[in-house]
């Protein structure tokens, strides 16, 4: 069903990239419609208010790619990850919130979410949503990132490596996709290829059980509740 790009047949035109809405603000709503249909080949099939309409549209919708609003009027978009992602496996979910606070955003990763973006990043928010299809790997606002990199640091200076046996360079692609690069600039960054990144992760999240360089920071620091304890923001 998912296929991660726009689904092309030989002599046929490619389908466009199908996105499943979640988000309880009605203007706010209409805004993300109007900008992401804007985009050629975007099409928002799904518009959904509450968790209630989600459960039951957005798997009815096939969507290739779901943004979901943290904060639903009632209830929590973060308890709707779990099961969306039991419903449609293969389909990256994507945090949509205004809401900073690292317990939150760690129990949406662990519970499936592909990535946290921030409302106030919309202006580059297909360019994220294209990063999340393209690379098929965790998309996250650089604030976002830099906050829990600075959290986790914080909490052990001397993070060690060693536990995992990570290498140099598995640790240096680790390092900078936990302060928010994306896989294109850590290409740029440490001159390798697109191919090498993605086996650089595959062999990481191997070794370490993760699903996110946050999740494997956690897990390096042997503290994975660690950032479940963090304070709340006022």
């Amino acid at each position: 069903m998912n296929s991660m790009s726009p689904v092309q047949d030989v002599g046929q035109t490619p389908r466009p990239v199908r996105l499943a809405l979640v988000e309880d603000n009605a203007g706010f709503r209409r805004q993300l419609v109007e900008l992401i249909q804007s985009e050629a080949g975007w099409q928002v099939v799904a518009e959904c208010s509450s968790a209630q309409t989600a459960l039951v549209r957005v798997p009815a919708a096939a969507p290739d790619l779901v943004l979901l609003d943290v904060r639903l009027s009632p209830g929590s978009g973060v308890d709707l990850v779990a099961p969306l992602k039991a419903a449609l496996p293969q389909v990256p979910i994507l945090m949509l919130t205004v809401v900073e606070q690292p317990d939150i955003i760690v129990r949406a990763i662990r519970s499936g979410a592909s990535g946290y973006l921030l409302k106030r990043d919309v202006p580059t928010l297909v360019q994220s949503l294209r990063e999340a299809l393209k690379d098929q790997s965790p998309v996250m606002s650089p604030p976002i990132a830099q906050r829990l990199w600075q959290l986790a640091k914080a909490a052990e200076p001397k993070p060690s490596r060693t536990r995992f046996q990570l290498s140099p360079r598995e640790w240096e692609v680790l390092v900078l996709a936990a302060r928010g690069k994306q896989h294109g600039e850590i290409c740029q960054e440490l001159g390798i290829a697109m191919d090498t990144v993605k086996n650089h992760f595959r062999r990481i999240y191997e070794k370490t059980g993760g699903h996110s360089p946050i999740e494997v920071l956690v897990r390096l620091k042997e503290g994975r509740g660690l950032l479940d304890d963090a304070p709340h923001d006022p």
